[in-house]
């Protein structure tokens, strides 16, 4: 990161070095001696007006076969803040190449249990580090395909009742120990949700060993799984999974075990076959703000402009109008940054971790919401965001801030009177990340959002 800012530190000095010496409006005198009448005249500006208000976010992409995005989420956060947050988990299971069951050559085969097993993402909790859960695992009767695109909002039909069920304490962060199925020796495993299923279904599984030819066929017999999450107790709480293609090639998680037995002579022969996860793991997100405090700030810019939201997983996107600045074509703008400070709420659901970034987007001409070009650029050429806009949480004397560099989308919006003038303050990555925080709005009394411009006239 330090060699990324450094083409710009210097930049940065001697301008914060012009700003101590000079007044806000004082020009600036360049080789008077040598130029005579020759001078800048460089300001900086907070007061440009703004509006705020927030928006619901709609539904999001939570699969794309082109993108590996890793964490989804289980579980469910309620409180009178913003409502309630349900994540349920979608996926399917297929055949490793070239490793079939071989259910059907077997004689003597006794059936010993069926266990979905998956990875905890043990920094994907939110709200608590764990809770008591009741986990129902229901199966597909409708099939997908892993190479089409899905959204939160995807919805797909499932067979009546549960084809496995567990309550327990959810603890992402916690090893579990299992005894091996062959070797019947405890083994001590790295953290993972196993969920056993039933063996009405489980027999089903293995008694159809003519479904198991090739995974057109498998798939259509077995068309994936619906997990939900639920707290019995009403608590909030969110955790998250690992089901990146990284996480896909350990061996001990992320599977459907089938665990048998075979009888041969006096002995028994233990077994177990393991399906594969995915490749289309799909999360459905669904928010209910109905009597909570948000849904009054939804589109009410004359309560946004004192306080607005963002939530991730679906929730609210804070709205900057940035329409004045068409007032400052003819200035030359060096930097512009948008000032943005959480606000302090004593309302429950107010206190959780603070997202560490923003980012902001804005809708073009379709209606597609796309990064600005200070951050699609900063992608492009350093891949790392942050290297260049900011948007990172800093927090000093109790006061948290973000700092987004907006400066080239400011001089697009002054340039090309087509451009939207609205961005959309949101959470990145929006689809992995739970966070939910209250923003100063633009006419908030003490800490209002404000972009300031350092300009050349």
């Amino acid at each position: 990161m330090e060699k990324s800012f450094a083409f710009r530190i210097t930049g940065m000095f001697l301008v914060a070095a012009w700003l101590m010496l000079f007044s806000c409006q004082d020009p600036i005198t360049v080789g008077n001696d040598l130029l005579d009448d020759n001078r800048i005249d460089l300001g900086m500006t907070d007061t440009v007006s703004l509006r705020t208000y927030t928006i619901p976010a709609g539904r999001f992409v939570t699969h794309d076969p082109a993108l590996d995005p890793g964490t989804y989420f289980l579980g469910s956060m309620s409180d009178n803040l913003y409502g309630k947050t349900t994540a349920e988990l979608i996926l399917s299971c297929y055949m490793p190449t070239g490793k079939f069951p071989d259910y059907g050559a077997e004689t003597n085969l006794k059936f010993d249990s069926l266990v979905l097993v998956l990875t905890y993402d043990t920094l994907g909790t939110y709200a608590a580090s764990s809770a008591l859960q009741k986990l129902d695992v229901f199966r597909l009767d409708t099939s997908y395909r892993w190479n089409d695109t899905f959204y939160s909002d995807v919805n797909m039909k499932v067979f009546q009742g549960p084809v496995g069920s567990l309550t327990s304490v959810v603890r992402p962060k916690d090893s579990v120990t299992v005894t091996n199925h062959i070797t019947r020796k405890s083994e001590k495993l790295l953290p993972q949700l196993r969920i056993r299923l039933n063996d009405d279904f489980g027999k089903s599984l293995i008694e159809n060993f003519g479904a198991a030819k090739n995974d057109t066929v498998f798939g259509e017999f077995l068309k994936g799984f619906k997990i939900t999450s639920s707290s019995p107790e009403g608590k909030s709480f969110l955790f998250g999974l690992d089901l990146s293609d990284a996480a896909m090639l350990n061996a001990s998680s992320n599977k459907l075990v089938m665990y048998y037995n075979v009888a041969s002579g006096d002995s028994t022969l233990r077994k177990a076959y393991a399906y594969s996860i995915g490749p289309a793991t799909i999360n459905r997100l669904v928010q209910e703000r109905t009597g909570s405090i948000v849904e009054n700030f939804i589109n009410n810019q004359s309560l946004g402009d004192s306080l607005s939201f963002v939530q991730s997983l679906g929730g609210t996107r804070t709205v900057v109008d940035l329409s004045s600045v068409r007032n400052l074509e003819g200035w030359k703008i060096n930097k512009a940054e948008l000032d943005v400070t959480v606000a302090v709420l004593n309302e429950p659901g107010s206190n959780y971790k603070l997202t560490p970034a923003l980012a902001a987007r804005y809708p073009d001409a379709n209606g597609k919401l796309l990064f600005i070009s200070d951050i699609s650029q900063a992608l492009a050429t350093t891949g790392n965001l942050y290297t260049v806009i900011g948007g990172q949480l800093k927090s000093s004397g109790g006061v948290n801030k973000y700092n987004l560099n907006i400066t080239n989308h400011i001089k697009r919006i002054i340039a090309d009177r087509s451009l939207n003038t609205q961005i959309q303050l949101t959470v990145i990555p929006e689809a992995e990340t739970p966070y939910r925080m209250a923003l100063c709005g633009a006419r908030h009394k003490s800490n209002p959002l404000k972009l300031i411009i350092t300009y050349t006239k």
